[in-house]
Parts: C-alpha cells; sequence; structure tokens
C-alpha cells in the first residue's frame, strides 16, 4: 500500500494565518483636522457670513454735514445635521464558543473597534461629497448635511448660499485631469487671492491621481503659459548610500499664498453604497480650516443593547453637521 501524501489526504483542517491584513488606508485627514464646534442646539443650524463693502475714496468737500449713513448686514447661511451608524452584533456561539483567526479575545470588542474605525470614514466621506444637505421626510429620507463640493455650487434644493457668497467660478476647475497644470492652479490661487484680498493659507484634500498631478509640476515644464506642449526639466541630487528617488510635493508656495496637500481617498464617494465614483482619486477641495468645523450634536458613542439570548449587538452612532463659515473662501478642482 502507498505511503499517504499530503496532496490526496482528505479532512484537512483550513488553516488561516492568525492575522488580518487591513490593505485599505484608515486616513481621514479631513475630520482628523477640522475644527469641532460647539454643540448645536437644533437639527438646522444658522450662522453669519460678512465681507467687507467696496467703496470708492473721493475726498470729501470742507464743511459738508454727514447726510448718508451706511450699515454692513451680514447674510444667513444655514446647516443641517445628520445622524449616521454602523452597528454591530455577532452570535452567542461566535462570542462564546467560536474563535476566529486574526482576532484576540472578545469577538463584538473587535467588531466594535472596527465599527468606529467605520463610522469616522463614514464621516469623512459625508463631509468631502458633492451630496446635498436634506431634510427628514418622515417616511424613508432623514436628515443629511452638506457635503464640502456641494458648498461651491450655486444651485442647492434648500437652504441656499445667497448669491454674494457663493465660490467663485474662477476659484472651481472643471476640465480634465490631464490638463490640470500649474498654470491652472495658479489661477485657482488668484480667484481665492482676490476674495481674501490678501494671501490665503489653504488646506487641499486631494485624490491620489490629483496628488501625483501636483508632484509633475516639478518634473514638467510647460514651454508657454497656459500651452499643451511640456518640457522635462527633472534633475536628481542624492547620496548614493540613501539610494532614494523621493518624488512628491507636499506644499505649494504662489504668489497667491501657501498650499499644503493631503491625499484623502473618501472624495465624491457614492451617498449609498459608499463606493468610489470616476472622480473621488481625481478631485480636490482646498480650505482654510478656520473657516469650517465639524458640530457635533453627538459625539460617536457606542450603546450596548439588551441581551435577548441571541447574541451580543452594539449601536455605534454619532449626530454632526459640517459647517462652512463662509464658501468664498473654497478652491475646489473638479478633474474629468
Amino acid at each position: 500500500m502507498a505511503i499517504l501524501y499530503e496532496r490526496t489526504a482528505v479532512a484537512k483542517p483550513t488553516d488561516w494565518a492568525d492575522l488580518i491584513s487591513v490593505i485599505e488606508s484608515e486616513s481621514t485627514p479631513f475630520t482628523s483636522m477640522v475644527s469641532k464646534r460647539t454643540k448645536p442646539a437644533q437639527v438646522t443650524h444658522y450662522w453669519q457670513a460678512k465681507q467687507y463693502p467696496t467703496v470708492g475714496h473721493l475726498g470729501v468737500l470742507d464743511g459738508l454735514d454727514a447726510t448718508e449713513f451706511n450699515s454692513n448686514q451680514a447674510e444667513e447661511l444655514v446647516g443641517v445635521a445628520q445622524k449616521l451608524w454602523y452597528n454591530v452584533g455577532v452570535s452567542d456561539f461566535m462570542e462564546d464558543a467560536a474563535h476566529q483567526a486574526g482576532v484576540s479575545g472578545s469577538a463584538i470588542r473587535s467588531q466594535t473597534s472596527e465599527g468606529l474605525i467605520t463610522l469616522k470614514r463614514m464621516i469623512e466621506k459625508r463631509c468631502l461629497s458633492d451630496a446635498e444637505a436634506v431634510r427628514d421626510d418622515g417616511v424613508a429620507q432623514g436628515n443629511e448635511t452638506r457635503g464640502v463640493f456641494k458648498w461651491t455650487d450655486n444651485a442647492f434644493n434648500i437652504h441656499a448660499v445667497p448669491t454674494n457668497f457663493q465660490t467663485p467660478a474662477d476659484s472651481k476647475y472643471a476640465g480634465t485631469l490631464i490638463a490640470f497644470s500649474e498654470d491652472e492652479m495658479g489661477n485657482l490661487g488668484e480667484s481665492a487671492y482676490k476674495q481674501k484680498k490678501g494671501q490665503v493659507n489653504l488646506d487641499g484634500f486631494c485624490g491620489i491621481e490629483l496628488k501625483r498631478r501636483f508632484t509633475e509640476f516639478t518634473t514638467y515644464q510647460a514651454q508657454s503659459a497656459g500651452g499643451a506642449t511640456y518640457t522635462p526639466v527633472r534633475s536628481f541630487n542624492g547620496q548614493q548610500k540613501d539610494r532614494e528617488l523621493v518624488s512628491t510635493i507636499d506644499a505649494l508656495v504662489l504668489d497667491s499664498g501657501r498650499y499644503r496637500l493631503h491625499v484623502s481617498s473618501f472624495l465624491k464617494s457614492n451617498k449609498t453604497t459608499g463606493a468610489d465614483s470616476a472622480t473621488t482619486h481625481k478631485s480636490g477641495i482646498f480650505m482654510d480650516m478656520s473657516m469650517c468645523g465639524l458640530a457635533y450634536t453627538r459625539l460617536p458613542r457606542v450603546v450596548n443593547q439588551e441581551y435577548q439570548g441571541g447574541g451580543h449587538k452594539r449601536i455605534i452612532d454619532t449626530l454632526f453637521m459640517l459647517m462652512v463659515d463662509n464658501p468664498l473662501s473654497l478652491i475646489a478642482v473638479n478633474a474629468t
């Protein structure tokens, strides 16, 4: 009788490496950096936007009494709070009788830890979306907060941004990614400068394909302003022992101001499925982080549900609102 070979043996238990490798990055730069505001008192929250008036500078006639007086009236912006949740549960056998490779200790605790990360990504996706604000209809539609790309729009279904505070067309790019050049970024920066009447200090949250375009600013030079023909200009200096080629740009300093670049994987996602859109990795939004904030009606929390015999369940939820103090300060790259 032949010896037993491994390849022909039966009843072999499945062997899993005791490790779960999470490929998707957990980086959520916007929600990590944005300021956290005071708790809103209502689902709809109001704040004011104001800009200095544009006036002339004629001289005043000697001896003339004042007969005309001015005021500078602010205009209202409105935000809507949104609830998000990601609820987890494990069965009795999963919690107390089964062992899962890569999970050390309680299965419900492991699911809760992953659930909190997932909830944070959900907030990041909503804030960096182009989704419109929506009010609860009492039937199937819940309250939803407006995504930052929608704040740069000029058409709204609800709580429209006043015309005087809508992001100018010159602060928005809508061409192809391959045509997005240093000259185009210069134009966007100039528009932002004109709105502020001074140099800006903006953080940009960019898809990875857009971020690469910024890096290419250092390796190719346009032969003419706005031209489509480029000349390679890269040179490399480094220690032989390093044996590294570093090719990345994390900040731009232009005449119009300073722009810090952050890679994000969660721009313009599908709000129903959370999946990437065609422009997720091509888009970018630049904002003054002192002019926006997350207002939590309820900070992210974990609520244990009553044990009823079938297993252990927890609700992981939050109530939050994205506030953009003044959309005039935004720059949007809607590359296709």
